[in-house]
């Protein structure tokens, strides 16, 4: 209980109206995942570029989205499926035509990629394939 003359906020009440990008809604809020954990907005333009969230539910950011074109396009998706804090799978689209350009898995998990597929052509058809 607190002192203040204003009343708690119960779990049920939506978050307090906030300026910018940057606020967090967290659970209980928002009713299924993905939670926004976390964002950045690394120009200062008040557009967050970059945004942490947590897709399966346990309060733990696990999925990074960026958009650095700011046009509301995705060109990065990085999951960390473990929880240690670096992506076991990462995919770029960075000419925005909807198909992956580049994958990066770490098919061990042990912090370092070991297979890259990349489309060079951009015709969606991956042409290739390196073990890292």
């Amino acid at each position: 209980m607190s002192d203040s003359v204003h009343p708690e906020p119960s779990p049920k009440d939506p978050p307090a109206e906030h300026s910018g990008h940057s606020d967090v809604v967290e659970p209980p809020y928002v009713d299924e995942p993905p939670y926004v954990v976390e964002t950045a907005d690394f120009d200062g333009n008040g557009y967050s570029e970059s945004a942490l969230l947590d897709t399966d539910g346990d309060n733990v950011g696990d999925t990074i989205v960026q958009d650095f074109t700011e046009d509301g396009e995705a060109e990065t998706i990085a999951y960390d499926t473990d929880g240690d804090g670096f992506s076991e799978t990462s995919l770029s689209d960075l000419d925005q035509d909807g198909t992956a350009d580049t994958v990066f898995a770490d098919l061990d998990q042990d912090g370092v990629h070991d297979l890259s597929v990349t489309d060079s052509d951009q015709n969606g058809i991956p042409d290739g394939f390196t073990v890292l």
